[in-house]
């Protein structure tokens, strides 16, 4: 089989390339014979590709200002690459590519099916509807599968196939005093990650915690600075950005009490899955989708989405030691993601969408 997987050019630094790379991984273990090559558009040539070196992956460019005129100039590129490939599948990453691959179809006469792979919540995108040019759709949570379904999708064209994780042997000790919380991730002061209520929440803390932030981001001295003013500068360690985050946190940080992620909208946050799989308690926003499809009593605790009041006082919780935690059983909580079921999951949903749309 022949997969070629297209959308606009990623940062490096996300969920997405995560969950790209270890797909990649997956089938070279699991279908060797099976290719799969990645095209991706860009408007500017320069900055960071290294992420997708080891992937069968390129880039197009296309400097036209016009949008309509640029996004035509993207499907003739695509489709001189798909007519040289020969893909048996194209898999789109975000909905202006669900435009551009279709328009790249129909240029080359393709008979393959289109499917689309979002990995956020569908009403936070530019041009959600683009995502009706696929014959398909891979969705990575139950919360975007409804909002497909919203949009006229019938229900047997949609697949909840969720994100990878790799299970891991030691859990990452849970901490004593003082209550080590961690946030892992982009630093955005409010926009999609919201890390002021985050520093809100910490200002009615009671008793010995610590906050660590182990990201970057353009709003970090910002973050910073609201920090200080509120008064929890002290208690606050900004790590920067690591590539390999949780390595670096073993070796630095060592315990943890909880995972906290305060985002307005995610897909399936992989961050909380990677906390799960290292046997740590996590506490989420309750977005649109994403965190609900992981959170349950015995793992995390879901707040309302801006209410700080909510957050602090399910910190303060912690701190206090009146949740039990138990991180084998966190462990086990997620065994529908980890690495044997997701493949298990894409296959099954890529042989269904090939017997159903593949080549007449």
């Amino acid at each position: 089989m022949n997969i070629i997987i297209t959308g606009y050019s990623l940062g490096g630094y996300g969920g997405m390339e995560t969950v790209c790379k270890r797909l990649v991984k997956l089938i070279a273990e699991n279908q060797p014979e099976t290719q799969v090559k990645f095209i991706f558009f860009k408007e500017k040539k320069g900055g960071d590709e290294d992420w997708y070196a080891k992937l069968d992956a390129q880039t197009v460019h296309s400097s036209i200002r016009n949008t309509k005129l640029r996004r035509l100039h993207f499907a003739c590129l695509l489709s001189c690459f798909l007519s040289s490939n020969k893909p048996d599948l194209v898999i789109s990453l975000d909905t202006l590519s669900c435009y551009i691959a279709n328009v790249a179809r129909k240029l080359t006469f393709g008979k393959y099916p289109l499917v689309s792979w979002l990995h956020f919540s569908i009403y936070d995108l530019y041009k959600y509807t683009y995502i009706l040019k696929a014959d398909a759709h891979l969705v990575i949570s139950t919360g975007i599968n409804r909002q497909v379904q919203e949009l006229g999708v019938k229900e047997g064209d949609i697949y909840t196939i969720f994100n990878p994780v790799g299970e891991v042997e030691e859990p990452i000790a849970f901490s004593g005093s003082p209550a080590n919380f961690i946030y892992i991730g982009r630093v955005i002061f409010e926009g999609q990650k919201r890390l002021k209520d985050l520093l809100d929440s910490l200002v009615g803390l009671r008793g010995e915690w610590q906050l660590h932030v182990v990201g970057g981001g353009d709003d970090m001295a910002r973050c910073r600075q609201y920090a200080e003013m509120l008064g929890v500068g002290a208690k606050v360690k900004w790590h920067g950005w690591q590539t390999q985050p949780w390595p670096y946190v073993k070796n630095n940080i060592e315990h943890l009490r909880a995972l906290v992620l305060t985002s307005a909208f995610e897909g399936l946050p992989m961050t909380l899955l990677e906390a799960m799989a290292h046997g740590v308690f996590c506490v989420s926003s309750n977005c649109p989708t994403g965190p609900a499809d992981v959170i349950n009593d015995c793992n995390g605790r879901l707040y309302d989405v801006g209410n700080i009041a909510q957050l602090t006082a399910t910190l303060q919780t912690l701190i206090d030691g009146t949740i039990t935690v138990d991180q084998q059983q966190i462990k086990r909580s997620i065994a529908k993601f980890y690495d044997e079921s997701y493949y298990r999951n894409f296959n099954h949903a890529i042989n269904n969408i090939l017997e159903k749309h593949g080549r007449q």
